[in-house]
């Protein structure tokens, strides 16, 4: 697979040289380097990227102001991928796939579609993707995932997507639904975790009036409001047994009613359903049926964790980063070195979420237009020791022990801003408060 470098700041950000084994690239500020670097701190040859020994290297070719990897000063060095080459104030990712940035003035198809992860063969996707929601990223598991979705969105079909909590679960549903040829009737979304079970009948299926105290008029349900269009069930793993029976029922084509009622309905709604919990050990418990597990996995998705999506980080940063100083109403803003490779060191237990908020964050903390780790809240993070557990090597830790630790991690890295710690573990209040301990807790203080 080719590697590429890639200029991650500065006035061009985004272009990039691939690398050919025998050619070395030269970087420097003359213009007639392969990479050129306009910047003041960068000599007129400053670095060169050869091969050799079936490995990739960098080396100094004596410049004024050195050259570092990873934030260290080196004289030549082995190039690992995801390593960070920096001369003067510029960053040069060392990629080991082609990147979706793609050379400057590279507006290709080819490229266009190697960008969206598709196949490049249906110009109708292409189109689809290329108008509507996007998901950021050009990671080998994005491209993969971009590419089921392409081939998955213009069917019928169920899908469940599974992924971690703050991954982009609803991203992808929006995104099938946009490419279905439903896109143009309703998409409405339901977290199954956010209603006791009587509510949620009520949510989905409806209800007439004086089916219950507080029934005062009829509601019609989600299902009926979804008809012809798609219905995404966010958090399927939480449903009761008892609305498993019913959400089967429909999903097997037959009549419901709505609660307290008796007409029987139908409704012609594609489902995608989602969740962060293993739904076969649910099914092994028996707190799920299995039965409504197939029917909901005629598609499995799996939207992988920010951790294993290598680069990706930096394009979603950037992404979040103009989006967020648009709305805030605030100027141009840029990632500090510093701050390039404290993101890319970070775990991200709260996946994109967590980065949303870090970037949300920094935005409104800047003192300038150049964020910092401090702006993000991840200057005192050690990079590694940054995973639930690392604190205390000791086997006997109990997940009640480690998950508390965790959230008062978590805690001390929003300065201790329950609202933004909630939404970071994606947990209401009520729980951070139980599975801390206590009742009215401030923040915590460091163990």
């Amino acid at each position: 697979m080719p590697q590429s470098l890639v200029l991650l700041n500065g006035d061009q950000p985004g272009v990039s040289k691939t690398l050919v084994p025998g050619e070395e690239v030269t970087i420097g500020r003359h213009p007639e380097r392969d990479l050129t670097v306009d910047d003041d701190r960068v000599s007129r040859l400053h670095a060169r990227v050869k091969y050799a020994s079936g490995r990739w290297h960098v080396e100094d070719c004596g410049s004024l102001n050195g050259t570092q990897v990873n934030l260290q000063a080196v004289q030549r060095a082995v190039l690992e991928p995801g390593d960070l080459i920096r001369v003067g104030e510029q960053l040069i990712l060392f990629a080991d796939y082609p990147t979706g940035y793609g050379h400057a003035g590279d507006n290709s198809r080819t490229s266009r579609m190697r960008r969206l992860g598709g196949r490049g063969k249906d110009d109708s996707v292409e189109q689809s993707l290329q108008r509507r929601t996007p998901i950021v990223g050009d990671s080998p598991a994005i491209r993969d995932l971009l590419d089921q979705i392409s081939r998955v969105g213009p069917t019928d079909a169920n899908v469940l997507v599974l992924g971690e909590s703050g991954s982009g679960k609803e991203l992808v549903a929006r995104v099938i639904h946009e490419l279905s040829p439903r896109s143009s009737q309703p998409y409405l979304p339901v977290n199954c975790a956010a209603f006791s079970e009587q509510l949620l009948e009520s949510e989905l299926f409806g209800h007439e009036e004086g089916a219950f105290t507080g029934a005062v008029k009829q509601h019609v349900g989600q299902f009926e409001r979804a008809t012809g269009g798609t219905l995404f069930l966010d958090e399927v793993g939480e449903l009761s047994l008892g609305c498993q029976a019913k959400l089967l029922r429909v999903l097997e084509g037959h009549p419901f009613q709505r609660v307290g009622g008796s007409d029987g309905l139908r409704v012609d709604v594609r489902i995608i359903a989602a969740t962060h919990r293993d739904l076969a050990e649910l099914v092994g418990r028996g707190a799920f049926r299995e039965d409504l597990y197939y029917r909901l996995r005629v598609i499995d998705l799996h939207v992988p964790p920010l951790r294993d999506r290598g680069d990706d980080v930096l394009l979603l940063a950037r992404r979040l980063l103009g989006q967020v100083a648009q709305r805030l109403g605030r100027g141009p803003q840029r990632l500090s070195c510093e701050a390039i490779v404290a993101l890319k060191r970070h775990r991200w237990p709260g996946n994109v979420r967590e980065l949303r908020n870090c970037i949300e964050r920094a935005v409104v903390l800047a003192r300038g237009a150049e964020i910092t780790p401090r702006d993000l809240g991840l200057d005192h993070c050690d990079p590694e020791r940054d995973t639930v557990g690392d604190e205390d090597s000791s086997p006997y830790l109990s997940l009640q022990d480690a998950q508390r630790r965790h959230i008062r991690r978590v805690l001390r890295q929003v300065d201790g801003n329950k609202s933004l710690a909630c939404r970071i573990l994606g947990i209401g209040r009520g729980t951070l408060y139980k599975k801390l301990g206590e009742p009215h807790a401030d923040v915590p203080p460091e163990q």
